[in-house]
């Protein structure tokens, strides 16, 4: 029987892999129709070196790689972050195809199947006591590698390319580490520095690797002690060369002291509340790996609670751990001192540890409490140990058990394989992902933001009740937000935009300044309260409309337009006056302003009844921009008054040319007719008035 077994598996020891392979790019082919979402904007579509050409590809190597997005030099998180090989990748390919997302979608799955490929490959290299048809570790651990719905995020999402790349790098460097022990060929040995090397350009998990290699090499290979100098050596001088190079691109910034909740997720945390918490992200990432039912992109404050060590879950995370670590030591001192056979469940365990700790929070703040991306290719160690774990019911229970774990496992596969698929279209784009995700991560403050700002995106593209109602469903996701991060500067802008939208002009005000409170001077949110002071005077609300205005003063915004605005609600609440003393004080400030000339000449024509006067402002105002459509009607008004129809009837011809309100201005040239006597031309655009009306 057990020969019938081995003959199974040696005859489709190459089609088990190609199944493999064919069933990953299977479970990811309906993300071909996904666009981008989520981080590509930092990376990929708003990234200034992404789309630079050569220029940018020289940046790309030489700079942090979020400085494309934020500006040279604005680190957010300690350390910085150089992915140099996957942005390098994205740069080529925009510079050949532009902002189409299809193709780096279908990379994304070859490089996910070509992991495939690597990791059966490697666990069939390190488990061969262990074949036995199809129950055997190297096909359960690749199978659930392959189907599991906690990867979809890394293969969905196009930015992930750095983790995959770093995948495939890292395992085939590990693979080509086996062979150099099995031929004691030099080139494997630089094959392996080599392509880790570009695995540690791709993401820093590659480094962990320095560590995972000499593992497998000992417990898994007949290693001497000038082959592990040799090999660790190596790997050395690897990461020494990339430190070096990483150190010339983006410096150290280690020290950096994150003060936004967003980056720093445990900002307004005690020292054991940190850590506490950690623990408890732990054994969340395990509960996912065994049960993945609620994911999301989003795991920021709150969606984790700030937990202490009296959590009961806390508790028994950091047990669990450590007694594991503790059991592994042990067991790693008993395989030098006492020749003990590998044991497979310490190094699944040791495999998932040594490569998650570099993004477990434990060694350095990572930005967020915890993301499903975070545990890819660690996760491998958690399938080896519940590969192990059905191997040994089989060994244990014998005959009658087989088809039952069959049962079991193909279960298990069939529903990891369900979710996945329905996973990859929540990364259809920002919209589908932000408000499918928002009801998981319901607790957290830029899932609900990010909602709320994609709703409102699309509320403004629309009209009547349903722009209305988008509008309030993202206002309750904006408060929400606010609710669990009261300093959001985000969501205070937005939650402003929303409200201009609605025409809540009191509520839109104090959006703003709350804007202000979080960042002076910040000139898109001035922009906007210029924009409120407008729309506001337009409705009539000159205290909201002025209240805006006297924002805008005390930071010192376009003092010119500003005093104009403010000139312009005096002369509509009848402070004819203090209008006119405003104007002129702008003129002061700026004489060619040519806004508040003409202004004057409108308001002396207009209320003060002194045509000599507007004019003399009038002619002012068109010296300084004769093509202004108001300067030259204001004009034609103003000759027509003094009966000069000659030159009224110039002005207000050049005005028609580019004013906005033609309906009006071809009255005033009919009237100008009819004053002259001339019916027929009267006549003529008395009828253009009509027709510009309709």
């Amino acid at each position: 029987m057990k020969t019938s077994s081995k003959n199974f598996f040696e005859s489709h020891k190459i089609f088990i892999p190609i199944l493999l392979f064919i069933l990953g790019i299977i479970l990811y082919s309906n993300t071909l129709n996904n666009g981008f979402a989520l981080d590509d904007t930092m990376m990929i579509t708003k990234n200034n070196y992404t789309k630079g050409g050569i220029q940018g590809l020289k940046k790309i190597f030489t700079h942090d790689a979020f400085d494309g997005f934020l500006g040279e030099g604005k680190t957010l998180l300690p350390g910085g972050r150089y992915r140099p090989f996957s942005q390098a990748v994205f740069n080529i390919y925009f510079s050949a195809f532009g902002l189409e997302a299809f193709g780096l979608h279908l990379l994304n799955i070859l490089l996910f199947a070509i992991s495939i490929l690597l990791v059966y490959k490697l666990l069939s290299k390190i488990f061969a006591f262990h074949k036995e048809a199809i129950l055997n570790v190297p096909f359960i651990a690749t199978l659930l590698y392959v189907v599991h719905p906690l990867n979809t995020e890394v293969v969905a999402n196009i930015k992930s390319m750095d983790l995959l790349f770093a995948a495939v790098f890292s395992l085939w460097s590990v693979l080509f580490a086996i062979k150099y022990i099995e031929t004691k060929r030099a080139s494997n040995l630089l094959f392996t520095s080599a392509l880790l090397f570009l695995g540690m350009l791709s993401k820093e998990t590659s480094i962990t690797f320095i560590a995972l290699i000499p593992l497998i090499l000992i417990l898994f290979n007949k290693i001497n002690l000038k082959q592990f100098l040799n090999v660790f050596g190596a790997l050395i001088l690897t990461f020494s060369l990339y430190f070096y190079i990483r150190f010339q691109a983006i410096g150290i910034s280690s020290d950096i002291a994150v003060q936004e909740l967003l980056n720093n997720p445990f900002l307004n945390s005690s020292t054991t509340e940190k850590y506490a918490t950690i623990f408890y992200t732990w054994a969340i990432y395990i509960k996912l790996l065994l049960f993945p039912i609620s994911l999301t992109h989003d795991y920021y404050p709150y969606v984790i609670e700030i937990v202490n060590f009296t959590n009961i879950w806390v508790v028994l995370s950091f047990i669990i751990y450590l007694l594991t670590t503790i059991l592994c030591i042990r067991h790693l001192y008993r395989f030098f001192t006492k020749n003990e056979n590998p044991n497979v469940y310490y190094f699944g365990f040791l495999y998932f540890i040594i490569i998650f700790s570099i993004s477990s929070n434990l060694l350095f703040n990572i930005g967020a409490f915890m993301n499903e991306r975070f545990i890819f290719l660690a996760d491998i160690g958690i399938f080896i140990i519940i590969a192990k774990a059905f191997v040994d019911l089989n060994s244990v229970f014998k005959k009658n058990s087989k088809p039952l774990i069959i049962l079991v496992l193909s279960i298990m596969a069939l529903t990891f394989s369900i979710k996945t698929i329905s996973r990859n279209n929540v990364w259809k784009d920002d919209y589908t992902l932000f408000t499918t995700d928002v009801k998981v991560s319901f607790n957290s403050a830029k899932c609900n933001v990010s909602a709320g700002g994609m709703i409102y995106e699309k509320a403004i593209l629309n009209c009547g009740i349903a722009k209305n109602n988008m509008l309030l469903e993202a206002k309750k996701y904006l408060y929400q937000g606010i609710k669990i991060h009261p300093t959001y500067f985000q969501a205070w802008m937005l939650l402003g935009n929303v409200n201009y939208e609605l025409q809540l002009w009191d509520e839109c005000l104090q959006s703003y300044q709350n804007c202000l409170v979080f960042s002076k001077n910040n000139k898109d949110v001035l922009s906007n309260l210029k924009n409120l002071a407008i729309k506001s005077a337009e409705a009539k609300d000159y205290k909201i409309s002025n209240n805006a205005l006297n924002i805008l003063s005390e930071h010192n915004y376009d003092f010119s337009n500003t005093m104009y605005l403010k000139a312009t609600n005096m002369l509509y609440s009848n402070k004819i006056d203090s209008a006119i003393k405003l104007l002129r004080d702008i003129i002061k400030y700026d004489s060619l302003y040519h806004g508040a000339y003409n202004k004057l000449g409108e308001i002396y024509g207009r209320y003060k009844k002194d045509i000599r006067i507007s004019e003399i402002y009038l002619i002012k105002a068109y010296e300084i921009k004769p093509s202004d459509y108001t300067i030259l009607e204001n004009l034609g008004v103003v000759y027509g008054t003094r009966g000069d129809f000659k030159k009224s009837l110039y002005f207000f011809k050049e005005s028609a040319k580019s004013n906005p309100n033609k309906q009006q201005i071809y009255s005033n040239i009919a009237l100008t007719y009819y004053k002259m006597n001339d019916l027929k031309s009267g006549k003529e655009w008395e009828n253009k008035a009509k027709m510009a009306q309709e």
